[in-house]
């Protein structure tokens, strides 16, 4: 079941009550282990990657192959030999070059992966400085906490579903933020008389920042609200750096360059590889060659799998999984804030039998 399909059917259940947003979440499936089978673990290898290319290469290969040993004359032979020579000629230089360009765009993609991952921001640090600095003594202060961290998911989700196929899938419209109660109706009213929801994704943030102002005005947080004012400060530049990269993407020229030399690499290495009677060793099989593919292809395909790494793929980011666990989180920030930290009831029976013993003791 969706996400947004299991909060709705909880607040239905719970008459929209907000809080009960944070039960629907879980850190299981982002958290553990997933045990694949055999089947998925070679869809993910090399083989899974580069195996159907590499059979569908060595066919052809092998049909060039049979052609030159089978239909050729003599003289054809000789003239198939010095055209194969060219081309072995050529790409041994040219092996070189495909390795640097190749190795410099892959590592350009990866490092691009690398530091999206790290800009997606977690709600953690901002429910921990909730937790320490709010005093949760009255109900506006517990309201206040559950609207800060709502907000704070609210943005999450507005600005990720952009990118994100799997977010745009669970909350493509207003209609499943406001059932969920990610969102409140009148928030989204704001939201949609200002502009396109998508690129107003901060301005829940700005919310926020209004309620630690609000909050520091009636003592709900004595001091210290600016940490609270920095960690929403950052949260938004995150979110800002990941929006920055869908405005400036790799140019596609880029990756076509990248594709060109590979695939031309290997259509001349059809004829430059091919093994013929002026050769030392005769063997039907290009060892060399098949390694080479599964390098240079396989090295490819990683760029590929990693150029958009919020896609719905098996190699991109699980960020359902990930949106999941923070809803979670948010519930449990919220739990520790207004039931505190657990008692321990030994010690609690221990001074309820001491105060006993005291009450006995003046008796006597």
């Amino acid at each position: 079941m969706k996400i947004s399909q299991k909060l709705v059917h909880h607040n239905k259940a719970q008459h929209c009550n907000i809080k009960y947003v944070w039960n629907q979440g879980s850190p299981s499936d982002w958290c553990n282990d997933i045990k694949e089978n055999w089947t998925t673990t070679l869809k993910k290898s090399i083989l899974g990657h580069t195996g159907l290319e590499l059979l569908a290469y060595m066919v052809l290969y092998a049909f060039i192959d049979i052609i030159y040993r089978t239909a050729l004359d003599s003289d054809q032979k000789e003239e198939f030999e010095k055209v194969k020579q060219y081309f072995q000629d050529g790409l041994s230089g040219y092996s070189r070059d495909l390795t640097f360009l190749l190795g410099f765009y892959v590592n350009f993609v990866i490092k691009r992966w690398w530091e999206q991952y790290k800009l997606i921001p977690w709600p953690d640090t901002l429910g921990l400085l909730n937790t320490g600095l709010t005093f949760y003594e009255s109900d506006e202060a517990k309201k206040l906490s559950e609207d800060m961290l709502r907000n704070q998911m609210l943005s999450f989700i507005l600005c990720i579903r952009k990118i994100s196929k799997v977010v745009r899938r669970e909350f493509p419209t207003s209609t499943e933020l406001i059932e969920s109660g990610i969102a409140t109706t009148a928030e989204i009213k704001n939201l949609e008389m200002k502009g396109d929801l998508d690129t107003l994704w901060w301005v829940p943030l700005q919310w926020c920042m209004h309620r630690l102002k609000i909050a520091k005005h009636e003592k709900i947080i004595p001091c210290d609200h600016k940490e609270a004012m920095g960690e929403i400060t950052k949260y938004w530049e995150k979110l800002k750096s990941l929006e920055n990269h869908i405005h400036a993407p790799i140019p596609p020229v880029y990756k076509q360059v990248a594709a060109l030399a590979v695939y031309f690499y290997f259509a001349a290495a059809l004829i430059g590889y091919q093994i013929t009677k002026n050769d030392e060793i005769d063997v039907y099989i290009p060892f060399f060659l098949v390694f080479r593919f599964i390098f240079y292809v396989g090295w490819y395909k990683v760029a590929l799998a990693l150029k958009n790494p919020f896609g719905d793929g098996k190699d991109d980011f699980e960020i359902g999984h990930l949106l999941s666990r923070h809803i979670w989180a948010c519930g449990e920030h919220l739990k520790a804030g207004f039931e505190g930290p657990p008692k321990d009831e030994n010690v609690e029976q221990d001074k309820q039998d001491g105060i006993i013993s005291i009450a006995v003791d003046k008796q006597e």
